[in-house]
């Protein structure tokens, strides 16, 4: 196997400016990985943020816990398909909607609670 090979069979690795680049570009229609990706560390991004916001506000409660499922939903669905226009039938909706989803709602309860107990 020539070394040209070895290369062409091997992953493009992106670097972080690249990510952002087409995170940010409208109808960029990203490759599978890379909207994975992008999304699961969007989905961190807006969790602590989120959860700054409610618990600097000092709100309480379940319904809190529903908003913040709705609203990364929703953010989901209209970033991937609206914003990025991802093919419908390239990225599977459960898939793309699980993405990250436990690891972004820890964030999420981890800055609430913080915030809520330290501001």
């Amino acid at each position: 196997m020539s070394q040209s090979e070895s290369y062409s069979d091997e992953k493009q690795i992106l670097t972080v400016g690249e990510y952002f680049k087409v995170g940010l570009s409208y109808n960029s229609n990203p490759s599978q990985e890379v909207f994975y990706n992008i999304l699961y560390w969007l989905k961190q991004i807006l969790s602590i943020a989120f959860g700054v916001v409610v618990g600097s506000m000092h709100l309480t409660g379940i319904g809190i816990i529903i908003i913040y499922g709705i609203s990364m939903i929703g953010f989901t669905y209209l970033y991937g398909f609206k914003y990025l226009c991802v093919d419908e039938d390239k990225v599977e909706a459960t898939d793309m909607y699980t993405e990250g989803l436990m690891a972004s709602f820890l964030c999420f309860i981890l800055s609430w609670t913080l915030s809520h107990t330290f501001v």
